[in-house]
């Protein structure tokens, strides 16, 4: 299953619990700069509005929750080093399991386990 089915299939399980929500950050490989084969085709962002077309194509592309943006100054992917992506859980402000970066470190079952163990925890 890839990764992003994997995350949503996640956030489907906990739905009921937990609040996901995706940041957008600056597009690691754009199609212009950085091309992956089998990514979206995602230009650079040279304006918010890109930004948030880009977003659109995520959710267009079948991602469940919300998708926010990042400034132009990408200053949530510089406090969270969160490019080229990162998983979070945040508990009331808290951040409470970080992951490794991506994509290598981009590990939706291990935030699978992490979430099941808190939801216990909680309940």
């Amino acid at each position: 299953m890839g990764r992003t089915k994997l995350m949503n299939s996640v956030a489907e399980r906990y739905k009921a619990d937990v609040d996901f929500l995706l940041v957008y950050i600056c597009e690691a490989h754009a199609s212009d700069e950085w091309p992956v084969a089998g990514n979206l085709n995602i230009k650079s962002h040279s304006s918010i509005q890109d930004r948030a077309l880009a977003a659109k194509a995520l959710t267009d592309y079948g991602i469940p929750y919300p998708v926010v943006l990042d400034n132009m100054d990408n200053v949530a992917a510089v406090k969270y080093a969160a490019n080229p992506e990162r998983l979070y859980v945040i508990l009331d402000g808290i951040v409470v399991y970080q992951g490794t970066h991506g994509p290598a470190g981009y590990q939706p079952a291990e935030v699978d386990t992490f979430l099941k163990q808190l939801v216990s925890k909680t309940s």
